[in-house]
């Protein structure tokens, strides 16, 4: 778990972030919703190509799960629980305490669900993808190079060239992502257990 903050300043406040309570943060206007994994949310006023930029700057490369789908979502890509493409849904979730459900453009979608394949062909064949650097951004999910996002000038903003903007998303081993569902179940097989005794 990561212990570096990420400091999001406003004309009016200071927020300190860790990051991996981020689940997603959703542009509304100039403000954007701030959705924490406790289900907790923060509304700030900032567009969020200002917070992507902070995103940038402060995380760097290495300690950086956030993608940003579309003009309105930055998501943490260590949440990823579903992508439904013909639906055009992704679900966040830790599989315990939050589950989130997402609209994301289809194209996107597409271009995240080839990006975790790749990452679990990797680690599948033990080898670095020649498509993905650690050391390098990812662009994904339109061709159009010169797609606008907005008013922004920002690399998070109109001069970024996908949909889906990587920052060298961790990716996440099948024993990580199943962790929290296996201790639920032994739990529950435990409570159960000590059940059956007690009678």
């Amino acid at each position: 778990m990561s212990k570096k903050h990420l400091i999001i300043s406003t004309s009016t406040e200071l927020v300190r972030f860790v990051p991996d309570k981020i689940a997603y943060i959703k542009a509304e206007g100039n403000y954007c919703e701030i959705f924490q994994v406790d289900n907790k949310t923060r509304v700030l006023i900032l567009q969020l190509g200002k917070i992507g930029d902070a995103i940038d700057k402060q995380l760097g490369v290495d300690e950086n799960p956030f993608a940003r789908i579309g003009k309105s979502i930055i998501i943490n890509c260590n949440y990823v629980y579903s992508i439904n493409v013909p639906k055009k849904e992704l679900i966040l979730s830790d599989m315990a305490t939050f589950y989130y459900s997402l609209d994301s453009p289809e194209k996107g979608l597409k271009e995240l669900k080839k990006h975790f394949d790749l990452v679990d062909k990797e680690e599948k064949h033990g080898k670095e993808s020649d498509d993905i650097g650690d050391d390098e951004i990812q662009f994904f999910g339109n061709d159009d190079e010169n797609q606008d996002f907005g008013s922004e000038d920002s690399r998070w903003g109109h001069k970024s060239r996908g949909l889906i903007r990587h920052f060298a998303a961790p990716s996440l081993s099948r024993v990580e992502f199943l962790f929290p569902s296996i201790i639920l179940i032994i739990m529950l097989l435990a409570l159960l257990l000590m059940m059956l005794f007690d009678h």
